[in-house]
């Protein structure tokens, strides 16, 4: 597997911020998947990761939250964009309808080391008190994504509050990527309220 960024850089630039490189880092910047796709010769895909951040303080907390930081899940976003980073994938973009609020959490973070930030364009009207209220929106991020990527990219929706804790394998994104689409079932790991314990997958 071979690494380069969802955004092309000009010759001489930082894989990440379009910043000269720095020494000593620059290779470690150099990240994001590409895969030959099956069955196509020579073609290549690389993947997008993104996430959801909605910020609504009026509306129904998420089942799956106790916080009451309308900023939870941008300060989760900023974790899994870390061990993203770790684990050689490229950086995490964040479709959010608080975009400065969301970029204003991230901002302690080097500008080359945060998530992308896209406002997300709604059209779909949820009442407040729908469970999981926040969730509908992601119809809003497959429909603006869907407009934004080339044919050779391989769109990767991710909860906020998870980490990466190696590459995804080249056979995963393949299979995914001829199918059309690809799922992760945890069902078998989901933990009832109260449970601390940890299941890595």
């Amino acid at each position: 597997m071979t690494y380069q960024p969802f955004r092309p850089c000009m010759p001489g630039e930082n894989h990440l911020s379009g910043a000269p490189p720095c020494e000593g880092r620059a290779r470690a910047l150099q990240i994001s998947n590409e895969f030959s796709l099956m069955y196509v010769d020579a073609q290549t895909m690389e993947i997008f990761p993104c996430t959801l951040v909605f910020v609504d303080v009026n509306a129904t907390a998420s089942p799956n939250s106790t916080s009451k930081d309308p900023l939870s899940y941008a300060r989760q976003a900023l974790c899994l964009n870390k061990t993203l980073l770790h684990a050689g994938m490229p950086r995490l973009n964040v479709f959010t309808n608080a975009p400065d609020a969301v970029n204003a959490c991230f901002s302690a973070v080097p500008e080359e080391r945060r998530p992308l930030v896209h406002e997300l364009i709604t059209s779909i009207n949820v009442p407040r008190n729908t469970e999981f209220y926040a969730a509908h929106f992601k119809l809003d991020l497959l429909e603006q994504v869907a407009s934004m990527l080339a044919p050779d990219t391989l769109l990767l929706l991710l909860d906020s509050d998870i980490v990466a804790i190696r590459p995804l394998d080249d056979e995963l994104l393949k299979l995914s990527a001829d199918a059309g689409v690809g799922a992760f079932d945890i069902s078998d790991q989901v933990l009832p309220p109260g449970n601390q314990q940890m299941k890595a997958a």
